[in-house]
């Protein structure tokens, strides 16, 4: 699931915002996530609304903590306070599927909300690779294309979502949790700008999350758990392709944040 609209980090600070003692707790939304890379951390964060997260009325408000309110997360007995960077953050030294979060909001007036709960679903690794370290996974945009990942077989949301500078950022969800998905031909579109190439570096990441419990002291909101995976790959067309070798030596991709960027992999196109 991805954020939308000022709930989004990137655009919360294009948000009005109201400070927390000018609401109760029962006029207060919530949008709160633990997300895992697979990296061994998961990033604990919350963001406060006047509406729900994903209102789109562009008179909705951020709310800032005022003093004497707080937010900590709490796991296998270690409790830790989120601090404030656009949304409230905080970072345990762990990734495993099942790990459990408690977010609790404690005020000095308005009324606490101890009890969210978020749990991890299970990790996964995207299985698109080879040992090869001149092999670079390929898109074509013509042809269907196969991603897989393992372990699969979990009851969890799963979705994907690609993007990169010669594309139009593209989402699609994964109906069932079997290992592999496959992505349609010309579901990826190339940005219409003849000045744009053909080819380029693109990040597809695949997200598995599981609904998590929002304190009932809240008006609402949204609450997950997510294990994200990320790879980098050549997007391209049959029409005006260039040496897919030429980008071989360009490899980094500033887009492609994730612990499987650059690693080696193969193309899995399913082409005439």
């Amino acid at each position: 699931m991805f954020s939308k609209l000022c709930a989004s980090a990137l655009l919360i600070s294009a948000c009005q915002t109201v400070e927390s003692n000018e609401l109760v707790t029962e006029g207060i939304h919530a949008s709160m996530s633990a997300i895992s890379n697979g990296d061994g951390m998961t990033i604990i964060s919350a963001a406060f609304f006047d509406k729900d997260p994903i209102d789109p009325d562009p008179k909705k408000q951020y709310i800032t903590l005022s003093s004497g309110d707080h937010v900590y997360a709490s796991h296998g007995g270690t409790t830790q306070e989120l601090t404030q960077n656009l949304v409230y953050s905080t970072t345990f030294p762990t990734d495993h599927g099942g790990d459990n979060f408690i977010v609790s909001m404690m005020r000095r007036t308005g009324g606490d909300a101890p009890d969210s709960s978020i749990t991890l679903p299970e990790g996964f690794t995207i299985t698109n690779r080879t040992s090869a370290p001149e092999a670079a996974l390929t898109w074509v945009r013509e042809w269907d294309f196969s991603l897989t990942w393992s372990p699969h077989g979990s009851h969890d949301h799963m979705d994907w979502h690609a993007e990169g500078p010669c594309i139009m950022p593209t989402d699609g969800t994964i109906a069932d949790d079997t290992g592999t998905v496959t992505i349609a031909k010309d579901t990826i579109k190339k940005i219409d700008n003849p000045g744009i190439s053909h080819s380029c570096w693109i990040s597809v990441t695949v997200t598995r999350s599981r609904d998590g419990t929002l304190d009932n002291g809240f008006a609402g909101g949204v609450i997950d758990g997510r294990q994200v995976r990320t790879i980098a790959m050549i997007s391209r067309s049959l029409d005006g392709l260039p040496a897919v070798v030429d980008l071989l030596p360009h490899r980094g991709c500033s887009a492609c944040a994730g612990p499987e960027v650059n690693q080696p992999l193969t193309a899995v196109n399913h082409g005439p």
